[in-house]
């Protein structure tokens, strides 16, 4: 028998494949259970796309705020981006060698960590704040891909087309709600929109942690 399902969480039934013989079926989750799958990496991403966004969002305040020229300001954008060149090719790596959950939290964790570290009222806090939640929050699309590769690859009613498409709105509407929540909160106070994107972000965090949710669900829906 062929076990796709990672976790080892199978349905008191079978789903046979198309594509499978008849010494060969290959056993699926639940679909109440897919489907939480796929809401578990929809939250993955829908944090870290606010937390990325929140600097283009929150302009105007944070330079005048830190008092920024542009080129400090750019900058943000700069330290963000330059340790992903060599960290997405490593955070795959690392999947390899570690799995799936563990990598997961761990990105998850520098996510968060960055995010709490930007809130310190400094503008050298919210670069290397940036800088962690950007190792973080880029290397986590590479778990992302592996997620729904393994969960949605053999799938006949969630397949792996409509469940990256699924993903990707994800991004965009954090994007969204980024530019549309953060500029109202920050004209209060910038403090009050970062404490809103670590709330936010901490959503990822969760979602990160979704072995046991999982795990439970599973005993519930099968």
């Amino acid at each position: 028998m062929t076990k796709w399902n990672t976790f080892g969480f199978h349905n008191k039934g079978q789903l046979k494949h198309p594509d499978a013989t008849d010494s060969c079926e290959a056993a699926q989750p639940a679909l109440a259970v897919r489907i939480l799958a796929l809401a578990l990496v929809f939250s993955l991403t829908f944090g870290g796309s606010i937390t990325y966004s929140s600097v283009a969002a929150l302009a105007d305040t944070i330079k005048h705020e830190y008092k920024l020229t542009d080129s400090q300001y750019n900058a943000l954008f700069s330290i963000y981006a330059l340790p992903n060149i060599a960290t997405a090719l490593l955070s795959g790596m690392v999947v390899d060698k570690i799995g799936i959950h563990r990598t997961c939290m761990g990105l998850t964790s520098l996510l968060m960590i960055g995010v709490l570290l930007a809130i310190y009222p400094s503008y050298y806090a919210l670069l290397a704040g940036r800088m962690i939640y950007g190792i973080g929050n880029e290397s986590i699309g590479v778990i992302e891909s592996t997620m729904l590769a393994r969960w949605f690859t053999k799938d006949t009613k969630i397949t792996l087309a409509l469940s990256c498409s699924i993903c990707l709105i994800s991004t965009r509407l954090g994007g969204f709600t980024a530019m549309q929540m953060l500029p109202a909160l920050g004209e209060k106070s910038l403090l009050l929109a970062n404490i809103a994107v670590a709330a936010v972000a901490s959503t990822s965090m969760l979602a990160g942690n979704y072995k046991p949710c999982i795990s439970l669900c599973t005993l519930v829906w099968s």
